[in-house]
């Protein structure tokens, strides 16, 4: 685990110090080594920069950038099956001088091209400078588990790990998107290829990017869909061969993610999908593993007696930190730093203390995300597989006539607006959006000045497919919330986050199984629960799921509601240009009588206006 950086500059401005800058301000994401590598072209001026966290190979000989048959790399992540992608080349005559997976990278690009990618199982992004054809690609993992921004402007190509690298370059325009705004404030995040600034993007999931250095231009690939996963269905399968065969790629992917030359953990939260993570690694190993559990003092936000209880029955070395709410409290200014980006999922300040606790002993630590997304674990789910199933029983023009009938008598009823809007739509994949989302467009167009919006913001595939669902929440909600929060939250502190749920195997098997067998009997995530009582008593496990999260709005209600006078203020806001100020001071009136419709904004509003200070001020 890593951090990457770099630039293409075709006005031949840019140069070494800058590249140190960019590279030097994500030194969190590698504080074991530093290299940068640069060129000066006819065209153009190239510099990749890269900070290294070491994981495999400690020596010198896994040092980046790395350069080999012409190719200069800086990578960021893991390619789990490096060494037998590595046994392959080798018997195809290729020789390897370390035991780094960043040099498999480049000779698998040898012999491969960018198919070398379909190999890779595994979390990563990097770029890859091909000298001889006089391109620079970009790639990112299946399941955008490893962060990749690019900028595009005035001739000056800039790429990283995170957006905070971009301010080091003075010709970087800090012009904010305004859709990209209303995205933050309808869901809490800002879903890819979008970014809170102009000219700048997220590489997708499943995509590589290359930039032909002769013309001056780029296109991007995608080399993996999600969607594609849903199409066929194994509808024949018995359950006993959908739990044998789900438990044996969780294996190999739980397995996969333990190779290390460093001291590794598990999170473990006592729910199910840490606890058969947990499960299937331990019964493999005779050492005991560590799992690392955050315990805090209210009792209604901790998890802690239950993840004991698993550790106990399955033996593991376990460990747990008692967190004050003091110290949660600590982190909220730490956020705008951490997510240099607006992100409003406040369980990022758990993740980031039980991060802080396992860096302490180990570099690498396992987490479960993925579970519920793939395998039916939400209540909200259900609500959405029995609208979805109406839908499709009835013509398209029918669904958006249902839609704007109901839309004018529901504006009081949240819920029952949100299914008219579902109606109107008329697209499965597009539910899950609808439901999560915190504003409706109508009053982000009242909040945001100079927008204008209708419906819910974001690229949704269109599908009649139920399966499709699961999908659009693996493609948005996972990569642009889930990710973000693991990924930001374990590299601030140095921690490399692995997911083996995660493991594009997985998801491929899992968007092909009927939903019967994945929710059975009112049993949400049927499969995974039914594989987790192999290893650990149902009584143990059965208990009401419990989200990771903390009360961040009775704080704001309580003794840090010096935030809510100190960015909420009429001078302030009008100051920014940016909102209505009678929208907010609304919310403000219904916040402070404790209603909870304005609780969620108030928070979003609170995090972007700590960021602006940070990164626009």
């Amino acid at each position: 685990m890593c951090g990457i950086t770099g630039f293409i500059d075709f006005n031949n401005v840019l140069d070494r110090p800058d590249l140190i800058r960019m590279t030097d301000s994500i030194e969190h994401r590698g504080p074991d080594g530093v290299g940068y590598s640069n060129w000066i072209l006819e065209k153009a001026t190239i510099g990749f920069g890269h900070r290294r966290l070491s994981i495999l190979d400690l020596s010198e000989s896994g040092k980046q950038p790395m350069a080999k048959h012409g190719l200069h790399i800086t990578f960021n992540g893991e390619i789990y099956n490096y060494c037998e992608i590595r046994k392959e080349l080798i018997d195809l005559g290729y020789k390897f001088i370390s035991d780094s997976d960043t040099e498999v990278i480049l000779s698998a690009f040898d012999r491969w091209g960018a198919d070398c990618v379909h190999k890779f199982i595994g979390m990563f992004a990097f770029a890859l400078y091909h000298k001889e054809n006089n391109k620079i690609f970009l790639f990112r993992d299946r399941a955008g588990v490893k962060p990749l921004y690019y900028y595009w402007n005035n001739k000056t190509f800039l790429f990283s790990s995170e957006l905070k690298a971009f301010h080091q370059i003075p010709s970087f325009e800090k012009q904010l998107n305004l859709q990209s705004l209303a995205e933050f404030f309808q869901y809490g995040y800002i879903s890819t290829p979008n970014c809170i600034f102009e000219n700048c993007h997220k590489l997708d999931q499943g995509h590589y990017l290359i930039f032909d250095l002769q013309k001056g231009s780029f296109l991007k690939k995608k080399y993996w869909d999600v969607f594609n996963c849903v199409k066929t269905r194994k509808e024949k399968l018995t359950e006993e061969e959908c739990l044998e065969t789900t438990e044996s790629l969780l294996t190999s992917a739980c397995n996969y993610r333990m190779v290390s030359d460093v001291p590794l953990g598990i999170f473990l939260s006592g729910g199910y999908d840490s606890s058969m993570v947990t499960a299937l690694i331990q019964k493999e190993r005779t050492q005991k593993v560590k799992t690392y559990t955050i315990a805090f003092e209210d009792d209604n936000f901790n998890e802690a007696n239950h993840a004991a209880l698993v550790a106990k029955h399955l033996q593991t070395d376990h460990h747990e930190m008692v967190c004050s709410m003091e110290q949660a409290k600590s982190i909220i200014p730490m956020i705008a730093d951490i997510c240099d980006e607006p992100f409003g999922d406040s369980s990022i300040i758990p993740t980031y203390l039980v991060s802080k606790m396992a860096r302490e002993e180990v570099t690498v630590a396992l987490s479960s995300d993925g579970g519920d997304e793939q395998f039916i674990g939400y209540s909200r789910y259900l609500k959405a597989i029995k609208l979805g199933s109406v839908m499709n029983k009835l013509p398209d023009f029918v669904n958006k006539t249902i839609g704007s009938l109901g839309s004018t008598v529901a504006s009081k009823d949240r819920i029952r607006e949100k299914i008219w809007q579902t109606f109107q739509c008329s697209n499965i994949s597009s539910i899950p959006s609808i439901q999560t989302q915190n504003l409706f467009s109508r009053e982000i167009n009242q909040l945001i000045r100079g927008v204008s919006i209708e419906g819910v913001i974001g690229n949704l595939s269109y599908s009649t497919d139920l399966n499709s669902l699961f999908a659009a929440e693996y493609q948005h909600y996972m990569q642009d919330d889930i990710m973000v929060k693991v990924d930001r939250a374990a590299m601030a502190v140095s921690l490399e986050g692995r997911e083996p749920l995660l493991d594009h195997r997985i998801a491929e098997w899992a968007f092909q199984l009927p939903l019967g067998v994945k929710y059975r009997n009112k049993t949400l995530k049927y499969l995974l629960k039914e594989i987790t009582h192999k290893y650990i008593p149902k009584e143990i496990m059965d208990r009401p799921k419990q989200g990771f999260a903390i009360p961040v709005i009775d704080w704001l209600q309580g003794d840090l509601s010096y935030l809510i006078s100190q960015y909420f203020s009429k001078k302030r806001i009008n100051s920014q240009g940016l909102f209505n100020y009678s929208f907010v001071e609304q919310h403000l009136k219904r916040f402070k009588n404790k209603s909870p419709e304005s609780e969620v904004f108030i928070w979003h509003m609170l995090v972007f206006q700590m960021w602006y200070d940070k990164w626009l001020k």
